[in-house]
């Protein structure tokens, strides 16, 4: 009795402990959310130097925080500093001062028009001597990407200045016009002033009523396009050369510019533009080329062209791109306009016309899906190539094969294409259709079957030696060697299960990824729900293992992390980093491996956190990582690639519910 008192006794007092403990709680409320701060724009120049970052509240003003890497304590804060970027020789940071998010409020409770609200500001720090130029009312600003220190600034329209109101009607005398002075009124246009200078402000050029603009990858050169004027077709575009300050023409008299397009080398400057005016509802479009060193124009393809789609004309919502070599130009073609009586009959008012919406079962689409891909369907626009040496224009994609893939960086002279009209009807109940897979020749457009129904999506080696997918019917990776035009099992004879094991719904599992391609095709790494194989397409039934299947010995899950964002394939001799998770324990982590598969991983950090967002500096070995866990928030964090001396510099604010969570693995 004595011992069943007892424990009466400590649980009574367990539940007032737990009582008292939960009256000193207070329950989280909107002002609490509101004031949760996250993390966004993390950055690190290329040498290492420096680190910024962007702190975002739920409601209310953020910050900027930029530091260098060495002496992280020492900060310069940017109050509601926003979309910055460091330079391309990473001596400035630059970005965005907004508005204060209450005083923006308020005014547009008061219904302040758009035009009279505070406009954004632009900052300039300077990483060397530490000292900032703000420049108030920019719209946007661009920077050069791959070298040079300039920046284009495009600032917002000015205010026009409001008439004083008379004080006393009365008394006010009427004053008689000035006849000297011109009574021209100012013509109304969308361009506004553009500054193109030096980050250190050292030299400099305006432009007035500027539309566009846009840099060179390599900062040599800026177009900009100046806006038309009332009704005028006005529009102009110019070329202006960074290294002398030269602006040259271009075009003029047309009555708009678009998809200006800088090749790889700045070699050439492509655009289209056309005469037709802008409220025209049947706009016609020409495709224009230029050399930099001259800037002078000429039109290279038109609705008359010989070579582009049969009955087709330049789509304005085609993109221009330019091979590598610069040796080919691709573009895009649409369907001519189609003219109906009825639509073209003006005796007849808005409101008399009759709308309907035609369906037939053995249409492709069922008909709320037709409506919903009609917007893009009257977008879409068939790929064309022209060869810059002779202006052959050759056309790619066609109704049959409307699907022509261009890698990021077009550097062979064939490409991929799909399509998956003779499946498409299917989709209406089986979502996992198949597509026809072909090889298409830049050159004259031939197209050699690859796969007919392929269930997957194909891609490119780097090398282009083969095009590989994932089979999901099949559950296995494949591919086709396009020198042998032979299709290839990769994972047929390894042992293992590459579908996603742990898919829980009714349609065929995908897969777990891949990591890439070696140097030269040599072979392909692909992800096991825990190991990483190393496949080489001649043998593919010599498959190794790289991890040693350490990965599912241990149910640990390894997969490559991948530093270089520009990587093209991977280097065999390069360092094999590897992120890791536990799923016993759900610890998470970083391991070192190789690509040859000698030795086994070997643990770098293994904690009870999560790691994301690693980040590497292009020209040293300094990283940023985030790190959290269910009650830490997701900080940033600096160090090397050993992991070995992470530091904190970031503490967001987040305020964690005083109630102790139990956690429990679930398996």
């Amino acid at each position: 009795m004595k011992i069943k008192g007892f424990v009466v006794s400590v649980i009574l007092l367990l539940l007032g402990t737990q009582f008292l403990f939960a009256q000193q709680k207070r329950a989280l409320t909107h002002e609490d959310y509101d004031a949760w701060e996250s993390l966004s724009s993390q950055k690190i120049t290329k040498n290492g130097n420096w680190v910024g970052f962007q702190v975002s509240r739920q409601d209310g003003d953020g910050r900027l925080e930029i530091f260098s890497f060495k002496n992280p304590d020492k900060r310069k804060i940017i109050p509601r500093g926003s979309s910055f970027d460091f330079a391309a020789d990473d001596a400035f940071a630059v970005g965005k001062i907004l508005p204060q998010k209450d005083s923006v409020h308020m005014l547009k409770l008061k219904k302040i028009k758009k035009e009279d609200l505070p406009a954004d500001s632009l900052f300039i720090y300077s990483l060397i001597n530490e000292s900032i130029e703000k420049i108030a009312r920019v719209k946007s600003f661009a920077l050069t990407e791959k070298a040079g220190s300039w920046i284009a600034i495009q600032f917002e329209k000015d205010k026009k200045e409001k008439k004083e109101k008379k004080a006393d009607a009365e008394s006010s005398e009427e004053i008689e016009p000035d006849s000297t002075l011109s009574t021209e009124k100012s013509k109304k246009t969308d361009g506004t002033k553009l500054t193109v200078r030096k980050l250190d402000g050292t030299l400099g050029y305006d432009f007035e009523r500027v539309k566009s603009f846009g840099f060179s990858k390599n900062g040599n050169f800026l177009h900009y396009q100046l806006a038309e004027e009332d009704t005028l077709d006005n529009a102009v575009i110019y070329l202006l050369n960074l290294a002398n300050g030269e602006s040259k023409l271009i075009s003029e008299g047309m009555n708009n510019y678009s998809e200006v397009t800088f090749s790889p080398e700045e070699t050439f400057i492509a655009y289209l533009t056309t005469d037709d005016s802008t409220k025209a509802k049947k706009p016609y479009y020409s495709l224009f080329l230029a050399k930099t060193i001259n800037a002078e124009a000429k039109e290279i393809a038109n609705i008359d062209s010989k070579g582009i789609l049969e009955n087709g004309r330049i789509s304005e919502n085609g993109n221009i791109k330019f091979s590598e070599n610069e040796k080919r130009l691709f573009f895009g073609v649409a369907p001519d306009y189609l003219d109906y009586a009825y639509e073209n009959d003006t005796t007849i008012l808005d409101e008399d016309r009759v709308s309907l919406d035609i369906w037939g079962w053995q249409d492709s689409e069922i008909q709320p899906m037709q409506l919903i891909n009609r917007s893009e369907e009257e977008k879409f626009s068939y790929l064309a190539a022209l060869d810059l040496g002779t202006y052959k224009i050759t056309q790619l994609a066609d109704q049959h094969v409307k699907n022509v893939i261009l890698e990021s960086k077009v550097e062979r002279d064939f490409g991929l294409a799909w399509t998956d009209e003779p499946y498409r009807i299917n989709y209406s109940w089986d979502i996992q259709i198949g597509r026809d897979l072909y090889l298409v020749d830049f050159n004259d457009g031939s197209k050699t079957l690859i796969e007919k129904d392929a269930a997957g999506y194909p891609s490119i080696s780097p090398e282009g030696k083969y095009v590989y997918w994932y089979d999901g019917r099949d559950s296995a990776w494949v591919a086709f060697d396009v020198k042998k035009k032979v299709k290839i099992n990769l994972t047929k004879s390894i042992d293992v299960d590459f579908f996603d094991e742990l898919h829980d719904s009714p349609s065929l599992p995908g897969n777990n990824g891949s990591a890439g391609w070696l140097d030269n095709d040599k072979a392909f790494l692909v992800y096991d729900r825990f190991d990483i194989w190393k496949i080489d397409p001649m043998a593919p039934s010599k498959a190794i293992n790289i991890t040693k299947g350490e990965g599912r010995k241990a149910s640990m899950v390894f997969r490559r992390q991948d530093l270089d964002q520009e990587e093209k394939s991977i280097d065999p001799k390069s360092q094999l980093l590897l992120t890791a998770f536990d799923e016993n324990n759900k610890d998470a982590g970083y391991y070192t491996g190789s690509l040859d598969g000698s030795k086994a991983p070997q643990r770098l950090i293994m904690t009870a956190n999560r790691y994301f967002g690693l980040t590497k500096a292009k020209e040293s070995s300094e990283i940023l990582v985030n790190r959290s866990t269910y009650k830490e928030n997701p900080d940033l964090f600096l160090g090397d690639l050993s992991f070995k001396n992470l530091k904190q510099v970031s503490k967001l604010n987040i305020r964690i519910h005083p109630t102790n969570p139990i956690l429990r693995v679930v398996s």
